[in-house]
């Protein structure tokens, strides 16, 4: 058993360590085939058309808002994009990179999501729906948004969506005509985005990518990638190449993308502990009424990237199990209570948001966690919580 329980940890197994020394022999560590490979597997497993690989997560949020064209209609400073605030920081940060506003829409109270009848309520204000050009709309914890009445929003307004799924690669939900969907299939985004930091579900170090059913917009967040660069546009002189606007170096390597392959062959093994660990802390959390434990929509299958329980007195259940070696989290404080945001929208109150983040506690979920390291948590989340009771 652990000494240190982490809330999210990475594995590292030796069939990892071959393809990652494969890479190092091979003749190309940047830019050879391991990046297709890893794309096409990628799209494969999500069901999407196309994927583009990437630096990191941010990277790809930030590349899928001006491969949307946000860059350019951001030119005026007015443009918004509706976003909810429990994410991390740069699913906002994308969109003020190319000009933007962020526009905080409030989250639902069972999944933590992205509301859409606040978000309709956005689009229907006079002097804000017409500046609304597109949603950024969260998986949290790994649950999947309600991206159906998210996208039939956007495309009455002709606003774009992009899906942030950092958290939610392999998760799954059924829409209303009751078809399956894998998230990342994009049949209700411009673009998905997926995030491989080592906490996510599979890790290539640092990366991302941004999965789309468009062809024109895979193409376009290559080039970007790429500082904005054209090739092969001079048969008879094939050193020429043209930048027709700037891009970035957002490049992920062979070696991180032979990582990725290597990693995602077990994505699914993985993804089954993780809910098996989340149904057993459902099971032993369930006759202790200071913890109120995730909820779970139906036709979901969660991906648990997080298990947030609640709790009263959070600041003191945090500091105790930190001291018995249990490594939970607060995800998040609420992005527009930041700094930089609160002083650009003063007063801004997002009432569920702000109850959530009062009582987060984020419990160690990962699939290298052990039975006996889940009893551990337990225990020791019971023994914090009766002296809260008491």
């Amino acid at each position: 058993m652990s000494d240190v329980l982490r809330y999210g940890s990475h594995i590292i197994e030796d069939v990892d360590l071959d393809a990652v020394v494969a890479a190092l022999r091979s003749d190309k560590l940047t830019q050879g085939s391991r990046v297709a490979e890893f794309e096409c597997a990628l799209a494969e497993y999500t069901g999407a058309s196309h994927a583009v690989a990437v630096s990191s997560g941010s990277a790809a949020l930030h590349l899928a808002c001006i491969g949307l064209g946000l860059r350019d209609q951001a030119a005026d400073g007015s443009a918004r994009v509706a976003t909810a605030p429990l994410s991390f920081v740069a699913t906002a940060n994308a969109i003020v990179h190319c000009g933007a506003q962020a526009h905080f829409v409030d989250v639902g109270c069972e999944d933590w999501n992205l509301c859409p009848d606040r978000l309709a309520q956005s689009f229907e204000d006079p002097a804000l729906g017409p500046l609304l050009r597109g949603v950024i709309p969260i998986d949290f914890a790994g649950h999947p948004c309600d991206i159906e009445s998210i996208a039939t929003l956007a495309r009455a307004h002709r606003a774009f969506v992009i899906r942030d799924a950092c958290h939610a690669l392999g998760a799954r939900w059924i829409d209303r005509s009751g078809l399956e969907h894998r998230v990342g299939d994009c049949g209700y985004s411009d673009a998905t985005v997926l995030s491989f930091h080592p906490v996510k579900h599979i890790t290539t170090a640092e990366g991302g990518a941004i999965l789309t059913s468009s062809a024109a917009l895979a193409q376009r967040c290559r080039e970007l990638r790429e500082n904005g660069l054209v090739r092969d546009t001079c048969p008879d002189a094939p050193w020429v190449y043209e930048m027709h606007s700037p891009g970035f170096n957002y490049r992920l390597s062979d070696l991180h993308c032979a990582l990725g392959l290597a990693q995602l062959q077990r994505l699914d093994g993985w993804l089954a502990r993780r809910r098996e660990i989340a149904h057993r802390y459902d099971e032993l959390f369930a006759g202790v009424p200071e913890v109120v434990t995730p909820a779970v929509g139906p036709g979901v299958t969660h991906a648990y990237h997080l298990y947030v329980i609640r709790v009263s007195d959070r600041a003191r259940v945090f500091h105790e199990l930190r001291a018995q070696g249990i490594g939970v989290q607060v995800h998040y404080v609420p992005i527009h209570k930041q700094p930089y945001y609160r002083k650009r929208q003063p007063g801004l109150r997002l009432p569920e948001a702000e109850a959530y983040y009062a009582r987060a506690l984020s419990i160690p979920i990962h699939a290298a966690l052990l039975d006996a390291d889940v009893l551990r948590v337990v225990e020791a989340v019971k023994r914090a919580v009766v002296e809260t009771r008491s």
